[in-house]
């Protein structure tokens, strides 16, 4: 017995380093795509044009689509991976399930795909702002990018395991790997042969290989393993996977929505140009997404076997940690971003490119409240209560597609990326910001108001302070043309306010995340 508690004390410890470890990992990959992006991406447009970027961009956000209900299956598996564990001793019969599942959507894909792809090509899908060229590598990105989303849905199966067995120091490095391969492999093929095609080849070739990994190490180090039964065999199961699925689809649709409508729309509507500057504005909303879910991922786990195991006071206090600690970055960001982000984008990408200032401005500010409470997802799904908020999602995103089809039909094609941006801002404050924190503070229980409280607290010390950098740069160096010198200074002069409001009031609460 002594020796069983043992074990268990080690695997418990082991499993608390590998979150602690893969946590580390997970700022230090964001850290690096960042400064990687700060370099690679004016370099990347130079190269290929402004036109070519947008026309790989356009054809992502068509290509993500395919992944809607792929996304909303990855999100059940750790749910019904820790049930059937806690039922049945191992996980083999639902890795079997999902395998097969993912299988046949892949096979859903690759169909509907041919589908597109003939429809592009014979013009029965019209592309009327491109040249005979431009469509031709609209082609070419699309058969490129479906490869990539195939592959993706089958073998990231095996990429969940890792995260499931809590190997999140594998997972988190091959992230890094990917984004520091890519780069170095793109700019050797660039300074070979300038090309868009070449580019998305190699981010397709390095993200199959690093999930073929994944593969091998959930088979050989994790020991993964599959049931023999067939689908039929194990109908009630996959009966409550599907229920459970559903909303999980929906939410995944609205998702898909937020982040990638806009561009297909900009994309059919105005023309290849206009998709990269709403792009170069969204990736600074990927950064910050990617902020609060590097983070939260590691959480998963915990949450659905706390959840599971109805402590729910612990899921609140966990809840209440996590998202104190997201505010502090995720306020620090957005009020970084407004009082330099212009100067920033200046420097980096051009006075051409000014506009993608006030996409990532708008897009920061509007979803900073739902990265701030990102854990409440994940408790959403883990006690299954998911399915009123993708309803609700899902009715304010329509609202959303239709006000910004109706504008981009109304308004000049000089205005198109407003004309997105408005019914986006609707979508977020009616959904995000209201109807869904009263659903999860009446129905799940969350402590809601403690969280606005902390949330408005931190947001509105950030905003203040931006506003006061730059009242003390124009009094001081208003005189200074250089902009990577004003981003630099304005960024100092913040960063030093931030902390200094910040870091008093909070030092014990970062030494406990720190220790924990």
């Amino acid at each position: 017995m002594s020796d069983r508690k043992n074990a268990e004390m080690v695997k418990i410890l082991d499993e608390k380093k590998n979150i602690k470890v893969g946590a580390l990992i997970s700022y230090i990959t964001l850290f690096a795509n960042i400064c990687i992006n700060i370099f690679y991406t004016p370099y990347l447009l130079n190269a290929v044009g402004d036109k070519n970027y947008g026309l790989w961009s356009f054809v992502v956000s068509i290509t993500s689509w395919f992944n809607v209900a792929v996304y909303a299956l990855y999100d059940s598996y750790v749910r019904f991976s820790t049930i059937e564990k806690n039922e049945n001793g191992c996980e083999d019969r639902t890795n079997s399930i999902y395998l097969k599942l993912l299988s046949i959507l892949a096979i859903i894909i690759a169909i509907i795909a041919c589908i597109i792809l003939f429809s592009l090509h014979i013009g029965v899908i019209p592309l009327s702002n491109y040249s005979n060229y431009e469509k031709k590598i609209i082609l070419l990105l699309f058969t490129i990018s479906t490869i990539q989303v195939l592959a993706t849905t089958i073998l990231s199966l095996f990429k969940l395991f890792n995260e499931y067995k809590n190997n999140f120091i594998y997972v988190k490095i091959c992230s890094l790997l990917i984004s520091i391969s890519t780069t170095v492999l793109s700019v050797v093929s660039i300074i070979i042969q300038p090309s868009i095609v070449i580019v998305a080849s190699i981010t397709v070739i390095v993200n199959i290989i690093v999930l073929l990994s994944y593969v091998i190490v959930a088979r050989k180090k994790l020991d993964m393993k599959f049931s023999s039964a067939g689908l039929m065999d194990n109908s009630e199961l996959i009966s409550n996977i599907f229920s459970f699925t559903a909303f999980l689809l929906i939410t995944t649709i609205v998702s898909e929505v937020n982040t990638a409508v806009d561009r297909t729309l900009l994309g059919f509507f105005a023309g290849a140009e206009m998709v990269t500057l709403y792009q170069l504005g969204m990736s600074f909303n990927g950064y910050f997404s990617d902020l609060a879910s590097s983070v939260n991922s590691v959480f998963i786990p915990r949450i659905n076997k706390l959840a599971i195991s109805g402590d729910l006071d612990s899921v609140n206090n966990l809840f209440l940690k996590i998202s104190r600690f997201q505010t502090i970055i995720v306020s620090f960001v957005a009020g970084g971003f407004a009082a330099c982000g212009k100067d920033f984008v200046l420097a980096w990408v051009g006075n051409t490119r000014v506009q993608a200032y006030g996409v990532g401005l708008t897009l920061l500010i509007l979803f900073s409240v739902d990265y701030s409470s990102y854990s409440s997802l994940s408790i959403q799904r883990a006690y299954g209560k998911h399915r009123v908020p993708a309803v609700i999602n899902l009715f304010v995103t329509i609202i959303n597609v239709i006000i910004s089809v109706v504008l981009l039909i109304l308004l000049p094609n000089d205005k198109s990326i407003v004309a997105c941006l408005i019914g986006t801002v609707f979508s977020a404050v009616v959904g995000k910001w209201i109807i869904i924190p009263m659903y999860n503070n009446k129905i799940i229980g969350l402590p809601v108001k403690k969280f606005y409280k902390t949330y408005f607290l931190f947001m509105g010390i950030a905003l203040i302070l931006s506003i006061i950098t730059n009242l003390i740069w124009n009094i001081t160096f208003k005189e200074v043309q250089s902009y990577w010198f004003t981003f630099f200074i304005k960024g100092i002069i913040y960063t030093i306010g931030y902390l200094s409001f910040i870091i008093p009031g909070n030092f014990d609460f970062f030494k406990s995340i720190v220790r924990k």
